[in-house]
Order: structure tokens, then C-alpha cells, then sequence
């Protein structure tokens, strides 16, 4: 059997002082579940669906697919008619200058395919995209010497001011209408607190930023993981004024190879996208205020693949090899 029904996570940071609306205990853990929070029930939507509910739908387009052969995916094959959104999967900031720059030489030319796709849809919105799971990351055999660049960025004013004079510019080159943040302050990234901090404040000074410089193209969209253990680096509150919405992961985010090892809820099959869990999860939002409007869930259009200990268990609580 699992070894505990919560969802709790042990803080990578001491506690100092429980988060706002959230629900701790003396052994450092948080959670939003009725063991810890008692009484203090959260309001969940009422599930009615409205129509300012359903008026946003966004896609990234993942620049690594577009060179791959056979199945090579290009800006012009995204279909029309169906997404609100598309964002640009990524852009990454120089270390030196922080500008915003092109992960890769090639990037640019693809810009404009992906922009140009506005004249066929004129509801159509374009984003860039910045960050990605690895970005930011020391990761064993990869060359990643500038780690720090995004902290470095939410910590200046005078990097901010550089970043956001670039990245203006950058829009209004490739025509694109909004920007798109991913894991900025994800605790597998970051292990000091101030960026819990400062993520607000550079949000804010980057609405500032476009609202006064950039006319119509002043979008501002965050990535965020609905698991709780990354989802608790974002000061919710703070955050949510200065966004237009949230993507929410659902993906790669609760449960999969990641369990493995993992003695809270050891190496059973658990689908990552279990609407309960997914629910459970989002009851941190709730608890912070956050407009059901402003949340987007996030769905992967890719497999997950694992290996079965036992080729032939077919009943519930089966055990993954790798």
C-alpha cells in the first residue's frame, strides 16, 4: 500500500512562517488536505461553465520539432482556428547583457512563420516563451555556466531595465504580442528564498514596463507546476495582479518515473493526469484567490512510457521497473 494518502512535500527552506491561506505542521510540511488545515475548508468553482471561461486556448510550439525527420512539425502545420495563444517554445536570456536572445541561431527565422500565422487568424495572439525546465539548471555533462542568470535578473532593477529595453524590441521585430515565463523559481532550480520574494516585484515592473512601452503587445503569462512541492516557490498572491493567466502543468507534474525511490508513495503506476489529484492541487489557488479565469490547465500531446515489474499484474497498485 502507499505509504501515506497526502500530498505533502518537505520544504527545501526552513520554515520560518506558514505561507498565506496554506496549511503547515511543526515537521515542516505543507498541504491543503483536511488533516492539516482542519476546519478551514476551501471554496472550490462551482464547475458552472461560462463563456469568459472558455475563451482561452494556448498551444506551444517547441522549437525541437521543427528539424526532426520523419515527423518534422513546422510553424505552418499548427492548425487555425482552434488555439487563442501560441507561444514560441523558447527564448533564453544572454548572462552577460540580459537581453533576450534566441536559444539557437536558427530560431529566428522561425519567428516570423509562427507570427505570420496572425494574418490567416487575426484573433490570434503570438508569445515568446522564456525559460524551459532545463534553463537555468547546472545539469551533470551539459554546458550550462550561467545558472544564476535568472535570479541574477529578478534580483536587478538595472538587469531588469536592460532585459525589458530587449525584449520590447525583440516583440516589435518579430511581431509578437505577449511573453510567456517558465520556472523562474522553482525550487529544483533555486534553493534561496529570496526569489519568492522578488518574482512579484519583477512582475510587476515588467507590467509597468510593457503597459508603458509596448503598446498592445503587453501580454504576461507564467508556467507554473500544479505539484504542490513546486507549486509552493510561487508567492500565489503577489503574482496573480500583474498576469493576464497561468499555464498550468498537469503533466510531468504529480506522478510518474519521478515517484521512483520515493518512499511517501513508493514505485506504484499512478496516472499523472488523475483529475482528482489535479483538483486536490489546484485548491492551493483557490486558497490564494486566484480568478478561475486566469487559469489555464496545461495537456501534453506526447506519451509517457514505463516498464511493469510484473508483465502480467492487470489490478491496481502495480509496481514500475524503470
Amino acid at each position: 500500500m502507499r505509504s501515506h494518502p497526502l500530498f505533502l512535500s518537505f520544504l527545501s527552506l526552513p520554515l520560518t512562517k506558514c505561507p498565506p491561506n496554506e496549511c503547515c505542521s511543526k515537521w515542516d510540511l505543507r498541504s491543503t488536505t483536511k488533516e492539516l488545515c482542519g476546519d478551514k475548508t476551501v471554496k472550490r468553482p462551482s464547475g458552472e461553465i461560462r463563456a469568459e471561461h472558455m475563451g482561452r486556448a494556448v498551444g506551444y510550439y517547441q522549437v525541437s520539432v521543427s528539424p526532426r525527420t520523419p515527423q518534422a512539425f513546422q510553424p505552418e502545420d499548427i492548425p487555425l482556428g482552434i488555439y487563442t495563444h501560441l507561444n514560441f517554445a523558447f527564448a533564453s536570456i544572454d548572462p552577460k547583457t540580459y537581453q533576450i536572445v534566441p536559444a539557437s541561431a536558427s530560431d529566428a527565422a522561425l519567428y516570423k512563420r509562427l507570427t505570420d500565422l496572425k494574418e490567416k487568424d487575426r484573433e490570434l495572439k503570438a508569445y515568446i516563451s522564456i525559460g524551459r525546465w532545463t534553463a537555468g539548471y547546472p545539469i551533470p555533462g551539459l554546458s550550462r555556466p550561467a545558472f544564476n542568470t535568472f535570479s541574477n535578473l529578478v534580483a536587478s532593477e538595472v538587469h531588469q531595465r536592460a532585459f525589458f529595453v530587449s525584449l520590447i524590441q525583440f516583440m516589435n521585430k518579430y511581431n509578437f504580442d505577449g511573453v510567456d515565463w517558465e520556472f523562474p523559481v522553482n525550487s529544483d532550480r533555486w534553493r534561496n528564498g529570496v526569489h519568492f520574494a522578488n518574482f512579484p516585484t519583477f512582475l510587476r515592473n515588467l507590467r509597468s514596463a510593457l503597459d508603458e512601452g509596448a503598446g498592445a503587445r503587453n501580454g504576461v503569462s507564467v508556467m507554473v507546476p500544479v505539484a504542490f512541492g513546486h507549486l509552493r516557490n510561487y508567492d500565489l498572491q503577489d503574482i496573480t495582479p500583474w498576469i493576464d493567466f497561468y499555464n498550468v502543468i498537469t503533466y510531468d507534474s504529480l506522478h510518474g518515473l519521478s515517484d521512483d525511490g520515493n518512499s511517501w508513495i513508493s514505485d506504484y503506476f499512478d496516472s499523472p493526469t488523475r483529475m482528482t489529484n489535479i483538483a486536490r492541487h489546484l485548491d492551493v489557488f483557490w486558497r490564494n484567490k486566484v480568478p478561475l479565469k486566469k487559469l489555464t490547465l496545461n495537456l501534453a500531446f506526447y506519451p509517457r512510457t514505463s516498464t511493469a515489474d510484473d508483465p502480467g499484474c492487470r489490478q491496481p497498485q502495480c509496481i514500475f521497473d524503470a
